[in-house]
């Protein structure tokens, strides 16, 4: 997947005039820089249902998050048109959606039509109303996802699933770890020994992990810690955002 803007330059600009003439002062114009193209997530649901994925199946719940619409959480495409794009089985396919159903992940309204759970993930400022609408779909499983209001981050879908995406379950489990333990300015300081102990995956498997999420630059090493990228996920406004942005970019170059 092409790797998206995280953030755009706007201006506003402010004119200064004659109320009864009309004559124009001044025209004074300022810039400002805003996060853009994010979506809210909550983590802990949502590596629930993650971890369960083969790489496979993996690939469909990144496609579904990827294409879902803006503001209506819905998500038109059938198992075939999913299979071609992603160049899988339909069997994958169609066995990855049921996992996501099953896990209240998405709800079917109709053939080739579902609604992405908003307590999930959603994009815009209040997902209240989507609630609503998404509970109003039968659920065939009978399950609803608890709600985090805590644990949720800001994530670049298109910038952050392709650094995962090939990644068995045992595999999220050590990027659920490090998500939990990422701080305001995405550093995560933990060791390999205590991912192991935490997830209940032997060291080497950590071990590969953090190579692989390493070389897909989901990270950098810095001297005690780790650092996120600040273009997949991140905690705060833009303005923190910057500084570690141009930490991570530094750090980048010495790869």
């Amino acid at each position: 997947m092409k790797k998206n803007n995280t953030s755009i330059c706007i201006t506003k600009n402010t004119i200064a005039y004659d109320e009864e003439t009309g004559e124009v002062f001044s025209v004074e114009t300022k810039y400002s820089t805003i996060d853009v193209n994010w979506v809210k997530v909550w983590i802990e649901p949502l590596f629930e249902t993650l971890t369960q994925l083969s790489p496979s199946q993996l690939k469909v719940a990144c496609f579904v998050l990827s294409n879902t619409r803006q503001k209506s959480n819905m998500f038109f495409y059938s198992a075939r048109e999913i299979s071609d794009y992603l160049k899988v089985s339909e069997d994958v396919v169609n066995e990855a959606l049921r996992i996501l159903r099953k896990n209240d992940f998405i709800r079917k309204i109709d053939i080739s039509r579902y609604m992405l759970n908003p307590m999930l993930v959603y994009y815009g400022k209040d997902n209240k109303e989507l609630a609503k609408n998404f509970y109003k779909i039968k659920n065939t499983y009978g399950k609803k996802v608890a709600y985090h209001p805590y644990a949720w981050r800001k994530i670049w879908i298109k910038n952050f699933f392709p650094k995962i995406q090939n990644l068995s379950g045992k595999n999220l489990l050590v990027v659920l770890c490090l998500l939990r333990h990422t701080n305001n300015r995405n550093e995560v300081r933990i060791t390999q020994n205590e991912i192991a102990e935490e997830t209940g995956l032997c060291i080497q498997t950590v071990n590969r992990t953090m190579q692989k999420l390493f070389k897909n630059q989901f990270f950098v090493k810095r001297e005690g810690y780790i650092l996120l990228d600040p273009n997949s996920i991140a905690r705060v406004k833009l303005d923190d955002r910057i500084y570690i942005k141009a930490d991570f970019e530094q750090n980048k170059r010495y790869l």
